[in-house]
């Protein structure tokens, strides 16, 4: 889950934040991808900053939020 600021987040179903991230291909490979662009974000020694990156990303962050809390419990 992400730690988004309140000003990028974004109210959505888990029908569309599913419909957002299954546009990369598939929904696994839409959470990969989100994850992928934070963790390359983090280790890059150019990095510019958080905020610039939820305001790039800001719909796919609040599109993993939503598909990762309503499967949560199926991992628990």
């Amino acid at each position: 889950m992400f730690r988004i600021p309140h000003f990028y987040r974004i109210e959505m179903s888990f029908e569309e934040a599913r419909e957002f991230l299954t546009s990369y291909g598939g929904l696994l490979e839409g959470l990969e991808r989100v994850q992928k662009a934070w963790n390359d974000h983090c280790a890059s020694p150019d990095r510019y900053s958080d905020d610039d990156f939820f305001d790039q990303w800001r719909y796919e962050v609040n599109a993993f939020n939503v598909v990762s809390a309503s499967m949560r419990p199926l991992f628990a």
